[in-house]
């Protein structure tokens, strides 16, 4: 007897469609993380800044993005390599709950 090949409900499918577009909203959105007033060297010179720095990433902060008020210093952007791949693993874990859950919900429902 050959085994069933796998497959996904649609409605698990929308479900899952959601749960990806809530966790990348999640990851996408610009969260404050401090400001401060300091000196920064650039190209031999040092400048007296306010530093906003902004953190991006859901549930640990992968990328961290630096704005300085004196416009001869570039924005940088840093990234977290380690944060990056716990990000993607807590968002892989979440989607395999969500689809084994809605998954494991049409099918009671269907039996019962």
């Amino acid at each position: 007897m050959p085994q069933p090949r796998f497959q996904l409900h649609l409605s698990t499918c929308i479900v899952l469609m959601f749960a990806a577009g809530g966790l990348l909203w999640l990851n996408t959105r610009a969260v404050p993380l401090e400001a401060f007033v300091g000196s920064t060297s650039y190209n031999g010179a040092t400048y007296e800044n306010y530093v906003t720095i902004t953190g991006f990433g859901w549930p640990f902060t992968c990328a961290r993005h630096f704005i300085y008020s004196e416009k001869k210093i570039p924005a940088g952007t840093y990234w977290e390599m380690r944060y990056l791949l716990g990000d993607m693993g807590v968002a892989v874990v979440i989607l395999v709950l969500v689809c084994s859950c809605a998954e494991w919900l049409t099918r009671k429902r269907k039996t019962g």
